[in-house]
């Protein structure tokens, strides 16, 4: 654990974390079994009874609240291309008026072959099936456009 005000990977446990990824237990055992070290650290002792889901984002505790700084790896490469997330997510949410603004997420996703981009959006609660569907054209458009490769 870090102590307060540190940046370090933000881990998480509790019944409402998922168990692993599917027909892949080197992924499941990086991703959903982080054990914290205990007692002798140099021997590499660990607490064997909790288990966490290493969730990729850094942040630090500060007067008890948790403060997300970025993220452990911070880059997506798309056909040769550094991506940085952020700058992606910030085109995205501009893109039309039913996405709400911070309600975007970009990731890389790698396929075996290669690593695609993926965007979750977060539409406003009353957007129609048009709205949406105008918004994944100009967030595809915009993207496309801005950063040269497809979501």
């Amino acid at each position: 654990p870090c102590p307060p005000d540190q940046i370090g990977e933000i881990w998480v446990a509790g019944a409402s974390v998922g168990s692993g990824y599917w027909n892949d237990p080197e992924a499941t055992r990086q991703t959903f079994h982080g054990a914290l070290q205990t007692g002798d650290a140099a021997a590499g002792a660990t607490d064997t009874a909790a288990r966490y889901l290493r969730t990729g984002d850094l942040g630090f505790l500060h007067a008890g609240q948790l403060f997300i700084t970025g993220r452990r790896k911070d880059l997506i490469v798309v056909h040769g291309r550094n991506l940085y997330p952020h700058d992606l997510e910030d085109a995205a949410q501009w893109a039309h008026p039913a996405i709400r603004a911070g309600g975007v997420m970009a990731l890389g996703i790698d396929t075996g072959r290669r690593e695609m981009l993926v965007l979750l959006v977060e539409c406003a609660v009353r957007s129609s099936p048009e709205q949406v569907a105008e918004a994944i054209a100009a967030v595809r458009a915009v993207i496309a456009g801005g950063f040269e490769v497809d979501v």
